[in-house]
């Protein structure tokens, strides 16, 4: 017997003393008129009352003995993902491990231990071990480990042993304590770590949709596991085939890079698939198809077009953008000074937009924002106040805009020197390095175009669907009217293309960088309509390159009402939604209502409940899709029953499926979560070793199962009787 709530024994000693005290005093001499014999006897009953109480909140408990295997509880939990049924040597992985807890694990451990098998599927649940199928959609092994230490909280657990083949699809989350911290985990690794024969996809993605001609790439990563030589990829829309490549794999493992450029159609959601001919002789041909979604463009991107001056460059560059259906454009041209000296303007406008560009720029910072991307062509900046030039370094930096500045006035560096707008484009506007800003540029002629690597694969500067057509275009161009002498490039942001400046040197033509949530460009050649009056009338290099360069800047604006989720998400696993909430002015709206829908393939609508998400106007949800298929996100957001905006976003669920990309065994994994806990990693060839491990001293968090002395009827009818007895005493004696 022990107490479950126990107390120094000097204070035990102090709390009987002052019981003892209490009775005496309760019959002491003089009070009452008893003989030696009565006093004594009330006085024992007493204080074997207030003792009994004392025993009683303590919690006197014993413990009821240990089963067979007296060193506690050893849990043998065992992967049931799909992976585990995978075939290497003509057994499967789940076979293998069934193999290792048979015969190996159970006779080595149950002599010390209480054995009990586990399976880690879908849930965590006791098993059979001949009784295990591989058929649990996907693996949560931190999951899977903090479910078994949780079923264990009140028996003492020695240990926990997972067989698995470490194919995690959760992330190790290394800022908290790791599940089961308090008991050894011991990992058992079953499958090949280097597989003998697959081919496989292992990650296929759809670029942005900037390039003219509504033209994405679609970009196919394979790797060959042992499976050198030539492979044939497939491109798909649906069952149709759109393009056939053949891919070389190395012999040594490396991942090959395709690249599809494909034309959707730009009213919906498109849903593409890239496929490796299957080969019998595969670990798994799972793995060997993984569809991509690429969405439609939405609305189109409203550009604010502002110019210093009439001429060619602004009705070339209108002219080319109003032709794309995927912008609008507002534009404002400076026209002179008026007989009172004020600058007049020519605004040429959407109709709820032309009032507040009356004074050449957006009257309020929500008439700015309403915008996705600004230029500055030939602009003089020494004219703007600075509240407009830091307004503009807020639009890119804060509401996650573009800003593309072009025309040797725009980029002079008296009008942008020190200014808050200055440190938001991709290039110094003086060549303070000299030199060395030129060092990695290509040769150039005087004003020509030299398109760079990084230009070449750019959605702004790229015009083929090879390098070869891309760089054989921008070379048949003809040379500009001039080019601004920029200086170098910033950290983070790419020169894509150089030319040869007025004094022969090579300088950045065209540059680009994020900066905050937005995006920045610099164009500093002059007179870039040349690319379109002195080539053919069929050449569309002009028109590409531009579209491409709005599309671009405007393309990831975010909406006030903004939803990320998702592109391609397993079915069964939950897929995170996250909205995100702002007013005009891009502020965060913390008090706004926010309902989630969505609509299934099959046409069902499910209604979610979003949560806060930290405030700022965020909030989160999520769902398990259960189908394959194009899922519709649908959030919309009110304050007051009024709508504020309202967003959709679309989901493709069951496009890849993430349990067969790169089956290998994943000895990372498991090594992370043995050794996190204090266990050890083994492979299934040294399971022997297991015993020896759970074996090692460690101090057991809690006893084993107890039983309460005081929690029964009996406890209460004892001091109920030494109280009674007392009481029927005392009225025999004539006390009241």
């Amino acid at each position: 017997m022990f107490f479950a709530h126990p107390i120094p024994s000097w204070a035990l000693a102090a709390i009987l003393l002052l019981a003892a005290a209490l009775a005496v005093a309760a019959y002491a001499r003089g009070r009452v008129p008893l003989r030696r014999g009565q006093r004594a006897t009330l006085t024992g009953l007493r204080f074997a009352a207030l003792a009994l109480l004392v025993f009683f909140l303590l919690r006197p408990v014993v413990p009821l003995g240990r089963p067979p295997g007296g060193s506690g509880v050893v849990a043998l939990l065992v992967d049931t993902s799909r992976s585990m049924g995978l075939e290497e040597d003509g057994v499967t992985r789940l076979a293998r491990a069934q193999s290792v807890v048979r015969d190996q694990l159970v006779p080595a451990l149950s002599g010390s231990f209480t054995v009990e098998v586990l399976e880690a599927g879908d849930r965590v649940q006791r098993a059979d071990i001949g009784g295990l199928s591989a058929n649990a959609r996907s693996t949560d092994l931190p999951g899977a480990l903090a479910a078994t230490r949780d079923r264990y909280r009140d028996r003492n657990l020695a240990g926990i042993v997972l067989i698995s083949d470490g194919g995690n699809l959760v992330p190790l989350d290394h800022t908290a304590s790791p599940p089961g911290a308090e008991v050894p985990i011991i990992t058992v690794g079953v499958g090949d770590a280097e597989i003998q024969y697959d081919r496989e996809l292992r990650s296929v993605t759809a670029g942005p949709s900037a390039m003219d001609a509504s033209l994405v790439d679609i970009t196919a990563t394979i790797v060959g596991h042992g499976a050198s030589g030539r492979s044939q990829v497939r491109l798909l829309q649906g069952s149709r085939v759109l393009d056939v490549r053949d891919a070389t794999l190395p012999a040594d493992g490396a991942p090959v890079q395709l690249v599809f450029p494909v034309q959707p159609e730009r009213d919906a959601p498109v849903v593409f698939g890239v496929e490796v001919a299957v080969d019998e002789h595969e670990l798994t041909t799972r793995n060997n198809r993984m569809d991509v979604l690429v969405p439609a463009p939405g609305r189109p991107r409203r550009i604010l077009f502002l110019e210093g001056a009439p001429g060619f460059e602004h009705t070339f560059l209108r002219r080319a953008w109003q032709l794309d259906p995927s912008l609008a454009i507002d534009s404002v041209v400076r026209k002179g000074r008026d007989d009172r000296g004020q600058d007049t303007y020519y605004v040429l406008a959407a109709s709820a937009r032309t009032a507040s560009l009356s004074t050449g720029f957006p009257a309020s910072r929500e008439a700015l924002y309403a915008y996705d991307a600004v230029v500055l062509a030939n602009a003089n900046l020494d004219a703007f106040p600075r509240d407009t030039l830091e307004a503009l370094a807020d639009f890119v930096g804060e509401r996650g805009g573009g800003l593309l500045v072009l025309g040797s006035r725009a980029l002079s560096p008296q009008g942008l020197a020190q200014s808050t707008l200055e440190p938001v484009l991709p290039l110094e506007l003086t060549d303070r390095r000299g030199g060395l800003a030129r060092a990695a540029l290509p040769a150039a002629d005087r004003f020509k175009v030299a398109i760079t690597p990084e230009g070449l694969r750019h959605p702004v500067t790229r015009l083929g669907p090879a390098d070869a057509e891309t760089r054989r275009r921008w070379a048949a161009l003809p040379p500009l009217g001039g080019a601004a002498p920029l200086g170098a490039a910033r950290p983070g942001a790419s020169v894509l293309a150089a030319t040869q400046g007025s004094t022969g040197s090579v300088v950045p033509l065209i540059a680009v960088q994020r900066f905050g949530r937005g995006r920045a460009m610099i164009f500093g050649g002059e007179g870039s309509w040349r690319w379109k009056m002195m080539m053919p009338a069929a050449d569309r290099t002009y028109e590409a390159f531009w579209r491409q360069a709005a599309r671009w800047l405007a393309s990831e604006a975010p909406e006030p009402v903004s939803v990320t989720a998702p592109a391609n998400a397993p079915v069964g696993s939950a897929a995170a939604i996250d909205v995100s909430v702002r007013n005009a002015s891009f502020e965060p709206v913390p008090d706004a209502q926010v309902h989630v829908s969505v609509r299934t393939p099959s046409g069902a609508d499910r209604v979610l409940t979003p949560t806060d998400a930290g405030g700022a106007g965020r909030h989160a949800a999520s769902f398990v899709p259960e189908e394959s298929g194009l899922y519709r996100i649908r959030v919309e957001a009110k304050r007051d029953e009024t709508v504020l905006a309202s967003a959709e976003q679309p989901l493709l669920a069951g496009g890849m499926d993430p349990e067969f990309v790169d089956p290998r065994l994943n000895e990372t994994v498991l090594r992370k979560l043995a050794e996190e806990s204090g266990g050890r990693y083994v492979r299934a060839a040294d399971a022997g070793e297991v015993a020896g491990a759970v074996r090692a001293p460690r101090a057991l968090a809690r006893p084993g199962e107890v039983r309460d002395l005081w929690h029964n009827a009996w406890s209460f009818l004892l001091i109920l009787a030494l109280l009674t007895t007392e009481w029927a005493l005392r009225r025999r004696w004539g006390l009241r």
